[in-house]
């Protein structure tokens, strides 16, 4: 497959083994529906807000005071108050909830009525971006509580909680999140599904998203390719190592010399991919024509990605 053809994939029409989060089940928690309702502090932060944006959208259920209710939500559960309690998601990014569990619980609640707004309109495409990002931040507290706390026992239904809401997610925006931390493919292989991680790294990187608008306040992100590649590599199963890195290869050659410039501070980044990439491969199995072959490539890469650097 080109690059061109996968880029054009809308993963939502894939059909894929990894079984995305149910509406209910009493059996497991890989479900939309949360053991418990909605912490009653969160409702009442900043002065009631989220309370009252639920009070207004059950009033009028429209997307708008959907939006408005999700806007509240976050704020009321990832904000410090006044009071300077920590909020039930203080910690954002996956990995570093302190108290996971709760946080998983108030963003399942709040992704339950968002999946019910769209099941009603009988929406299920195109959903925004804001509920879709959401949807997402619930898979990455569910990761949290697969580390946290620490030397916690390994958890089957736990680690297919975190990859399906964070599949989900995906699905439906495909170049929207970094996956800086590698939890999202990490999950998915653990759980048997290495083919299905590799292409969502690759996936990634033949798209065009937010991941891959340059951002001032993260320059170093200009080599979002180049991590996606190694991503996707690292994920292969080692028999389709050598022709993932050599697709890889291929791409990233023909980005610079189609116009790709990197910021400085993507050095580090690109540089450390493309060792790993090397590294990764050093031993997959494959004929040495096609080794000698990624050599060359990785070779002519590392020239062309720092003749790219911005002035």
């Amino acid at each position: 497959m080109t690059a061109s053809a996968l880029a054009a994939l809308n993963v939502r029409d894939i059909l894929m083994p990894l079984p995305l989060p149910l509406w209910s089940s009493e059996n497991n928690v890989n479900d939309w529906i949360p053991e418990a309702p909605l912490n009653g502090a969160a409702r009442a932060e900043n002065g009631g807000r989220l309370q009252r944006a639920l009070d207004q959208y059950y009033l009028t259920p429209t997307d708008a005071a959907l939006l408005n209710a999700v806007a509240a939500f976050r704020s009321a559960v990832e904000t410090f108050s006044s009071t300077g309690v920590p909020p039930v998601c203080a910690g954002g990014a996956a990995g570093s909830h302190p108290t996971p569990e709760p946080c998983v619980e108030a963003r399942r609640w709040m992704s339950s009525l968002t999946g019910m707004h769209f099941a009603r309109k009988g929406v299920f495409e195109n959903i925004p971006l804001d509920v879709v990002r959401l949807w997402w931040e619930t898979g990455e507290a569910a990761v949290s509580a697969n580390l946290i706390p620490r030397g916690r026992p390994v958890s089957h239904e736990r680690r297919q909680q975190a990859a399906g809401w964070l599949y989900l997610a995906f699905s439906f925006a495909p170049t929207e999140f970094r996956e800086e931390n590698g939890y999202f493919g990490q999950f998915l292989q653990s759980e048997g599904y290495s083919h299905l991680a590799t292409f969502t790294a690759l996936r990634r990187m033949v798209g065009t998203g937010r991941v891959h608008t340059q951002q001032p306040s993260e320059p170093q992100w200009d080599g979002q390719r180049f991590w996606d590649g190694l991503l996707a590599v690292v994920r292969a199963p080692k028999s389709l190592k050598l022709s993932v890195a050599l697709f890889v290869a291929d791409y990233l050659i023909g980005r610079i010399e189609g116009g790709d410039r990197y910021s400085p501070e993507a050095a580090q980044l690109i540089e450390d991919s493309l060792r790993n990439i090397e590294q990764h491969t050093s031993e997959a199995p494959g004929p040495q024509s096609a080794r000698l072959e990624l050599s060359h490539r990785l070779a002519r890469l590392d020239g062309l990605w720092r003749a790219a650097l911005r002035n």
